[in-house]
């Protein structure tokens, strides 16, 4: 019974630092890729399948997307690295209340700039869609958050209000 118990845990173990060096290994591959990027190419090709893009429609979602990203990923860097600052701040012996007061400040100017770029981002795809496109991707986005917006209790034409 210990032998079985010693041999999975081996094996467990085993498994654990294989799937920890593909990781390593893939990041050394492409040091600069985005681990979301898989699921945010899933998610385009459901919106050009649900809404049935054009050729030019699909350049320009691209193009829109591109610099969204390119943003939204430097936005998030920035915002990782302050709440990393701020965690080490609130553990030193005698923490600091008005940098901690700065870091919260820089922090929610962050989060505001990343929601700006959200939305600006929701305002060059109107520019891109036929209303009937524009409604249908509503949709979709609704369903994709589906706390922050009522799909039943609101159409896109209301404003995305909570």
């Amino acid at each position: 019974m210990k032998k079985k118990f010693i041999y999975l845990i081996i094996v467990i173990t085993l498994i654990n630092l294989t799937a920890l060096g593909t990781i390593l290994y893939q990041r050394w591959l492409n040091p600069n890729a985005s681990p979301c990027e898989p699921m945010r190419e899933s998610r385009f090709e459901h919106v050009k399948h649900e809404l049935a893009l054009s050729p030019a429609q699909i350049a320009r979602f691209e193009e829109i997307r591109r610099g969204f990203h390119a943003g939204i990923d430097s936005l998030n860097q920035l915002l990782e690295r302050q709440n990393r600052v701020l965690l080490q701040e609130i553990w030193q012996p005698q923490p600091d209340a008005a940098r901690i007061d700065t870091l919260l400040n820089r922090i929610s100017q962050l989060q505001m700039e990343s929601q700006q770029l959200v939305i600006g981002h929701f305002y060059q795809f109107r520019e891109v869609l036929s209303p009937e496109q524009w409604q249908m991707f509503y949709g979709i986005v609704a369903e994709r958050f589906p706390g922050r917006v009522s799909r039943r209790t609101q159409s896109p034409g209301q404003g995305l209000q909570q």
